[in-house]
């Protein structure tokens, strides 16, 4: 019979744990595909979180909502999270399109809705079904010459077998604000036999910032690069980093292929390798500046192609020049010396116009975080990244220090657990990476104790205090003869699976039901 109650008590206790603590499930959301373009950006833009102002930013997650910038680009933008845009590979490629105009005269001048324009490979005059003349006036911008009139003509067309992310903006500039929040585009893919190629086309007077482009593949002709193509006015870029191919044939960076004057480029880093067809106006940052370029660095290969602007506080590790062409712009402070000249703490020594109080920090093999010497990096943009890049970097590691007491405060041998390590000793110590951690700690003729501790960039310490176990067999209640009585008992902390144990028939309470349970 004691066996049966003790069942009894257990699944209670189960279903009493079940009915607080609910049942939880998990849900798997339906991913959307990826693999083709969005076909209206109006109505993905208006599925948005956010409504586009400065105070209340349109939400970008996903990368048809980074292609939704096309229908508004005036608006502010914030990511969310990372993008995958590696889909964008199969994006736009041997596109054919059909668009009917009615009533087109000689010489008119129609525009298609898809750009840029590959080939014309039909031109009907839907009402007599007789072929007309047509000739592409601007395949960039989709206008097309009739030749002939028609009454209703019908124009097929293809946009090309190349394809990828159909750059922001086209022939028109973004004018607004697109702010990263420090979360990374992987996987970005342009191949246009145009001048379209880029994450955005051109921007004038706009802000763009704190986004890391990872894995670019982007091929175009003029004015190529992987966040911008050419940026007018006040535009503003800064703390971008960009890892990738970019190749055009002339004028490509691996960030931005042209800045005109008055814009500024800051804290940049390219791990990109930008080339072209015969022409030396490349560089890993930009392929032509006019504007002024500051703290920023390059991998490899020269950070600008063609200078007529500033470069300011600005190195490569290539160990070759600033820049391929020089015409008319000045360089300050910048840097193109050895490896040893520039790696850790000689880099202070022989970078003296940088300022490594605030915008620059040596990297060193000293740090917790990097197993060799490295450049010096930026301290606004991602550290990680930044030495992951240079393949110093290793997982920083933590000590946590646990000291265990008895109730008294005096030192106790206990078992301790942490992370699937176990130590012994009244003091252990543990090496752990930054994240939440449940430890335990045990000791004969004492109770368990659990404690969860967080690391995070700094080492812990931690003391628990055992308490002794009592002694059910030692708990009873007489009546005043000296007879066993019933007695009404509040059981707390009781763990599910655990046999309660009691001298005496007890009044269980569960959940408002009362149950009587007798010992043998």
């Amino acid at each position: 019979m004691a066996q049966n109650l003790r069942t009894m008590v257990m699944a209670l206790l189960l279903v009493s744990s079940a009915m607080v603590a609910g049942i939880s499930g998990t849900v798997l959301a339906q991913e959307s595909d990826y693999s083709t373009a969005p076909d209206n950006t109006s109505d993905v833009l208006a599925g948005m979180d956010g409504s586009g102002t400065t105070d209340d930013p349109y939400v970008i997650t996903d990368v048809h909502e980074l292609q939704a910038m096309d229908a508004n680009l005036s608006a502010h933008y914030v990511l969310g999270n990372d993008i995958d845009a590696s889909g964008t590979e199969s994006w736009n490629a041997n596109m054919e399109y059909s668009e009917a105009f009615p009533m087109v005269s000689e010489g008119d001048i129609i525009t298609v809705d898809n750009t840029p324009i590959k080939e014309i490979t039909d031109a009907t005059d839907i009402m007599t079904g007789e072929s007309v003349n047509v000739s592409i006036a601007d395949a960039e911008s989709g206008n097309i010459t009739v030749e002939e009139s028609a009454e209703e003509l019908e124009i097929t067309y293809t946009t090309g077998e190349n394809g990828g992310f159909d750059s922001i903006g086209g022939s028109e500039r973004f004018t607004g604000v697109l702010d990263g929040q420090g979360h990374t585009i992987d996987g970005l893919y342009v191949n246009s036999d145009f001048d379209k190629a880029a994450l955005i086309n051109e921007i004038e007077s706009a802000t763009i910032e704190n986004i890391h482009l990872a894995n670019v593949d982007i091929t175009a002709n003029t004015a190529t690069g992987a966040l911008l193509r050419q940026a007018y006015g006040d535009a503003y870029i800064h703390n971008i980093s960009v890892s990738g191919e970019v190749h055009g044939e002339t004028w490509v960076g691996g960030v931005i292929g042209v800045t005109e004057s008055n814009s500024t480029v800051t804290q940049v880093v390219s791990h990109a390798t930008a080339t072209s067809d015969g022409s030396t106006d490349r560089g890993a940052i930009i392929g032509s500046n006019g504007g002024t370029l500051t703290n920023s660095y390059s991998a490899g290969q020269e950070p600008v192609g063609v200078n007529a602007g500033e470069i300011v506080n600005t190195y490569t590790d290539a160990a070759s020049v600033a820049v391929n062409n020089n015409t008319d712009g000045t360089i300050t402070d910048s840097y193109t010396l050895s490896s040893d000249e520039m790696t850790g703490e000689a880099a202070e020594t022989n970078m003296p116009g940088f300022d490594f109080a605030s915008t620059w920090t040596t990297v060193l093999d000293a740090d917790i975080d990097t197993t060799a010497d490295g450049y010096p990096i930026l301290t606004a943009n991602d550290r990680e990244a930044q030495l992951v890049a240079q393949d110093v970097y290793t997982t920083p590691t933590y000590t946590l220090e646990v000291s265990t007491v008895d109730a008294d405060g005096n030192p106790l041998e206990a078992n301790v657990t942490v992370d699937g390590q176990e130590q012994t000793g009244n003091t252990t110590t543990f090496s752990l990476e930054n994240g939440e951690y449940a430890i335990e700690a045990s000791a004969d003729g004492y109770s368990t104790v659990g404690e969860t501790v967080t690391i995070n960039g700094s080492s812990e310490t931690l003391e628990l205090t055992l308490t002794e176990e009592s002694d059910s067999d030692d708990v009873y209640v007489q009546d005043g003869d000296g007879n066993d009585v019933p007695a009404l008992y509040s059981i707390l902390g009781a763990t599910i699976g655990v046999v309660i144990s009691v001298p005496v028939f007890v009044v269980l309470v569960i959940l408002g039901s009362i149950y009587v349970l007798r010992r043998d």
